[in-house]
Parts: structure tokens; sequence; C-alpha cells
């Protein structure tokens, strides 16, 4: 930034204004970005902890911003712990506000395999470059926590 003026050099004072005034521009100005860099993919989950032969939960996705093309949304589990009711969404110009949701559950597999933390991972497809993403849901609520309700038995005698 240039100063027109030369007597804003005389000044220690001006000197610190001029300072403290582009400061708080330059902040202003980062603060706008981060908001414009937030995530345009709203995601949400009704119930962290999922227990086998249990409650299931419901992950709901929808887009905080119309796309300009065709959105499709991909989820899945890595670990391959979690069964989902279906694994793809689409969003458009007509229900891109419109909350879809994916129900989590495990399956009661009368296993003792020991509780356990997984995430999914979000992939959305688009033309449109706002949607090209990969997100884990580590990044926004966590962990998924799995409890086996199968318990060992032990025998004394």
């Amino acid at each position: 930034m240039v100063f027109r003026e030369k007597a804003l050099y005389r000044d220690p004072q001006q000197i610190k204004f001029q300072i403290v005034h582009m400061v708080k521009l330059w902040l202003k100005n980062i603060c706008a970005l981060n908001i414009k860099l937030e995530n345009p993919i709203d995601i949400s989950i009704s119930n962290k902890t999922i227990i086998e032969n249990g409650d299931s939960s419901s992950l709901s996705i929808k887009l905080n911003k119309q796309p300009i093309e065709q959105v499709l949304i991909e989820v899945n589990d890595p670990s391959g712990l979690l069964s989902l009711d279906k694994t793809l969404l689409v969003f458009d110009e007509t229900n891109w506000d419109v909350v879809q949701t994916i129900e989590l559950s495990l399956t009661n597999d009368e296993v003792i395999s020991g509780d356990k933390n997984t995430s999914l991972q979000i992939n959305s497809f688009s033309y449109d470059p706002l949607y090209n993403k990969v997100i884990n849901t580590n990044d926004i609520f966590g962990s998924i926590n799995i409890v086996d309700d199968d318990t060992s038995l032990s025998i004394s005698g």
C-alpha cells in the first residue's frame, strides 16, 4: 500500500493508525474469504452411537447453494462395519435445498467383535466445480461409535 502524503511518515501516531487500519481491512477480507469457502454441503447425523441390534442413525444431507449442474453424492463406509440403506443421492435445481437421508445400521451378527469407531467417506461429483469434493465425516462431526451387543460367556468352576 502506498501512502500519498509524506506527512504520514513524519508522525508516528499516524503511521500506527494507518497500520492498524490496514490490518483491520486485511482481517475483514480474510473473514469474508472464510465465509465464501464454507462447505457447500450440509451434513449431519442423528446419532453418533449405533448399537448392534439396536436403533439406527440417519445421515442427513442437503446443499447450501443451488448448483449450476446436477450433483451426485456417494456415501460409503470404508471399514465395512455399517449398513447403508442407499449409497447415492442426486441433487439438482429442483431439490438442492431438500434434506435427503441415508439410514445407517449394524447387522446383528452374533459375533463378539468389540466396540469400534468408524467414519463415512462422502464423494460429491458435478460439473459445478463447487461440488467436486471428498469429505470425511470425522472432519464434520467426529467418528461414529459402534457398540457390539454380543458379550463373552465366562464359565468358572
